[in-house]
Formats: structure tokens, sequence, C-alpha cells
């Protein structure tokens, strides 16, 4: 028997002594993942799925496995078995949207998100995950309201403000945008490309001084395609429709996982 985490690396179930416990099989797969073993854990879920087919349990636990491998169709097939022994299994629904997300199938994923929200309405990352797959489609209003969601059930979420920044930035709610993007920085000071997106909104309302102010803090921590705007408008050289162009092409959303491992 294998008894730590990092001697499983390299190994396959044909290495392990024989187990006829699908729990046990179970616990393998879980070390597996904990130790970014996946192939082993796919190998290790699937032991326990011949002796107990009916475990919606180790079909969620293998999609994860295969979603971190990047098989991001045989995870959704994981994650249908798992709904259609479970119904109610309201994780499956969540990672199947992510996987969703992840092929551009934006409307399947927003259905299951709203599913995990309908089964669980106080899942504050789903709000998340749903407000940026509207954003995706174009959906501002939408994502606003799910970004406010997120953040009446969690104050201090700081992704969700930035995101809603960026959906208000999107809708013209220029000072909308720039009252988020302070209470994000307030949480997160280092993020550069919080200070470049407010900036922006700051150039687009005529406070140039404050833009600068943010373009040179963007500067300092490593990003400099605001500073380089504000070079060039000084000598009348660039336009701020296209450089405005440039910062949306350029616009990424923040989803990080929370501690409690949301996904």
């Amino acid at each position: 028997m294998i008894n730590n985490n990092t001697s499983q690396k390299g190994m396959n179930v044909n290495n392990v002594k024989e187990m006829h416990n699908g729990a046990a099989w179970d616990k393998k797969g879980i070390d597996a993942e904990a130790s970014d073993n996946y192939s082993f854990a796919v190998d290790a879920f699937s032991k326990s799925i011949e002796m107990n087919p009916h475990d919606a349990y180790t079909y969620y636990r293998r999609g994860g496995a295969y979603s971190k491998l990047g098989n991001i169709d045989k995870a959704i097939e994981d994650y249908n078995k798992s709904i259609e022994l479970n119904p109610r299994d309201v994780y499956s629904y969540f990672c199947r949207g992510v996987a969703y997300s992840k092929l551009g199938n934006i409307d399947k994923a927003i259905d299951d998100y709203s599913k995990m929200i309908e089964l669980l309405p106080q899942h504050a990352f789903s709000h998340l995950k749903r407000g940026i797959a509207y954003d995706k489609i174009g959906q501002y209003q939408s994502a606003v309201e799910d970004y406010s969601e997120a953040i009446r059930l969690k104050p201090d979420y700081a992704d969700a403000y930035y995101n809603r920044a960026l959906s208000y930035g999107n809708l013209d709610l220029r000072q909308h945008a720039i009252e988020d993007f302070n209470k994000y920085i307030r949480l997160k000071p280092d993020h550069a490309d919080a200070y470049i997106y407010r900036g922006t909104n700051y150039y687009l309302m005529g406070k140039d001084k404050l833009g600068y102010v943010d373009a040179l803090k963007a500067y300092s921590l490593g990003k400099c395609e605001l500073l380089e705007y504000a070079k060039c408008k000084r000598n009348n050289s660039v336009n701020l429709a296209e450089h405005i162009k440039l910062v949306v092409n350029g616009t990424s959303h923040v989803d990080a996982l929370s501690k409690s491992g949301d996904e």
C-alpha cells in the first residue's frame, strides 16, 4: 500500500495491491488529486466506479480529475452521470458550467450556474461565474445584477467588485466603475490592471490628472500601457478611442477560487 501522497507520482492502479473496496479507491483518488497526480486519480476513481457504478460522488470526482487533465469532454460526461444519479448534486452543475464555459458554450454554462443558484442560492461564487458568463455574451446589466448579489452575500468579495466595475464600464457608467475599482484596490492594492482600468475611466471622464496618477501606479507594478497613452496624449499623438479599444480588448475577468474550495 502507498502511505503518502508524493509516492503516488508515476504510479498507476496496476502498481497498487489489489483492493476490493470502492471507498478505498476513492481515497486513493482523492490523495492523488491532492498531490496533482490526476492521471492516477482518474484510474483510481475508475476502479471505484467498477465496484460501485451508482455512486454519483465518484463520477463528480473523476470529472474534476479529467478537467484538470484538460479532457473537458470526458469531464462533462462524468458530470452528466453524476447529475443523472443525483439530480440535486449542486457541485456537478457548477463544475459542468465551468467546463461548458471552457468550451465556449456560454448558454449551457449559464444554465448550469442558474441551476446551481436555484439549489444553493447563497453560493456567491456561482453568481460571480454566471456574471462573467453574462459579460461574455454582452448582457452587462445581468452581469451587474449577479455581481451585486455576490457582494450582498460576501461584502468583501474583491473579485465581484472588480468584475462589476468592468461591466459598469461597458455600460458607460464610469463613476460606478471607478467606485468599484476603489473598493477593489482597497482590498487588493497590488493588482496593476485595476489601476489601468480605473485610470482609463478617469481619462474617459476628462479627469486626466487622476488618470495619470493611476498610469504611474500601474507602471510601478509592471504595466506600462496607460503610461504610454498618457505620454502620447500630452503630445497630442494618440486617439483616446483607439487606446480604449486596446484596453478593452485586453480586459480579463478575475474569478479566483475562495479558500473554502468553491470549485
